[in-house]
């Protein structure tokens, strides 16, 4: 029996980006090429082969974090669980690369999305404050022996 909702069904295909320039929409071209970082890795949601959102996550090797810059999602395909799906998809892979921690500071990226609720987004899928800075979230990940 299927609990999920429909969207848990949605055909969502997640990638690791080459080049931003790979990036066919200007928007999220525009939001990857700002969060961007000499070690970061970017990563691209599609919804039945059409650019939906990224992931701009970096790997703290030496203090064993996972570090999400950016997560956007277009307007057209929120609601969705993209964000959702991306979120989880950056826990992946901080686990596979022994990350202990994933942090992220929660801002909104524009007008229609509004900061207290997703800050509570966020807390909802197991982020809290962090002691090491108040404008950061962070969440430690379970790694099974």
């Amino acid at each position: 029996m299927n609990t999920g909702t429909p969207q848990d069904d949605l055909p969502i295909q997640i990638t690791r980006l080459e080049s931003l320039e790979d990036i066919h929409n200007s928007t999220l071209r525009s939001r990857a090429r700002r969060a961007h970082a000499s070690i970061s890795n970017e990563f691209i949601a599609y919804v039945a082969s059409e650019e939906a959102g990224f992931v701009t996550f970096d790997h703290w090797s030496r203090q064993s974090l996972g570090f999400v810059q950016e997560i956007f999602v277009l307007p057209e395909f929120r609601r969705l669980r993209i964000a959702t799906r991306l979120l989880a998809f950056s826990e992946s892979l901080a686990l596979h690369l022994d990350c202990r921690c994933v942090r992220l500071k929660p801002y909104s990226l524009d007008e229609d999305t509004d900061q207290i609720k997703l800050e509570d987004w966020y807390r909802r899928v197991g982020y809290r404050r962090s002691l090491v800075d108040q404008e950061t979230v962070e969440k430690i990940l379970s790694v099974t022996p």
